[in-house]
């Protein structure tokens, strides 16, 4: 049998600089506690991500079961819920890693503030489709005139509203205009 011989390239132990010899014990620290951070943050994520689902479904499970919430308003408000646990769980996982979350959460502020001011128009829009959703002046298969347009309410959507008219067109109108403008609703009173 032939025995096998190390290469002459490697180190012996007394051959490691001293320097390096003693960072060593800091260096095995920092790995450990580094693997621990990751093993921390691991778990704070998938947590985070059960916890996620299980509050958007119970919150659309809860909201199914309400009489007076608009259809179109349930699955909106079940993602936020989603959503908001899931920002939450990025935020503890960055504090994990020793990331400074509050100059993180003001970056995120900040690009907001810039990203609200740039799609203003998109924003106006689905400001109003929540304040339609809310106030409800008309619901689905309601006839109603807004501005040029008359017909029947399809789709009532965070940024626009569908109408049918009379003549079987299409008509998609921004929710900005239909807030603005006058509503006239010709199916809610009856005399």
């Amino acid at each position: 049998m032939a025995s096998f011989a190390l290469p002459v390239i490697l180190p012996t132990a007394a051959a490691v600089p001293a320097t390096i010899k003693a960072a060593l014990p800091a260096l095995t620290v920092m790995m450990v506690n580094g693997a621990l951070n990751f093993l921390y943050a691991t778990l704070i994520l998938i947590a985070g991500w059960m916890l996620a689902r299980w509050v958007g479904s119970s919150v659309h499970n809860l909201l199914d079961r309400a009489k007076y919430i608009d259809e179109t308003l349930k699955p909106l408000l079940a993602k936020f819920a989603r959503y908001a646990v899931l920002a939450i769980t990025v935020v503890a996982v960055l504090g994990q890693f020793g990331v400074q979350t509050t100059s993180l959460i003001a970056l995120v502020g900040a690009t907001g503030l810039a990203l609200g001011l740039a799609l203003q128009g998109t924003l106006a829009n689905v400001a109003s489709g929540v304040m339609l959703l809310i106030l409800r002046p008309f619901k689905v298969t309601d006839s109603i005139a807004v501005g040029d347009a008359k017909g029947v309410v399809r789709e009532i959507s965070l940024f626009r509203t569908a109408l049918v008219t009379d003549d079987g067109l299409y008509v998609s109108i921004p929710n900005s205009t239909i807030f603005s403008g006058t509503i006239i609703n010709n199916s809610r009173e009856t005399i």
